[in-house]
């Protein structure tokens, strides 16, 4: 379910000096507004990269009210499968009824139907 959320925001403001752990703090610089870089080799750089560098940038979906329609399975949501094999999975960001999230998903496919034939 998490991989349908596109609604993902940027964690702004990361500094090195956030990072507790000094060892890799000195390994660590930053190199755009929200992303680090993490040196694995003594002579790595983001213009030289090393085999084990790594950027590192954080995201997160800020609390809010979804609407999701799916299939429970123990204590996950899950893709549900119809009876002809299909896939059903839909999230919305907003409250909205399950008769809301069918109608708004049969009017997004119409329109890809209509896309794909022109």
């Amino acid at each position: 379910v998490v991989d349908c959320m596109l609604w993902f925001e940027p964690i702004d403001n990361v500094e090195v000096s956030d990072i507790p752990n000094a060892t890799l703090r000195n390994n660590v610089t930053k190199e755009a507004f929200d992303t680090l870089y993490y040196r694995a080799g003594k002579n790595s750089s983001s213009s030289n990269p090393q085999v084990g560098d790594m950027l590192i940038s954080w995201e997160v979906v800020k609390p809010q009210t979804i609407s999701i329609v799916a299939r429970l399975e123990d204590d996950q949501l899950n893709t549900f499968i119809t009876s002809r094999g299909g896939s059903l999975l839909l999230l919305k960001t907003g409250s909205f009824t399950a008769e809301e999230m069918f109608q708004q998903a049969n009017e997004e496919n119409d329109a890809l139907t209509w896309t794909i034939r022109f």
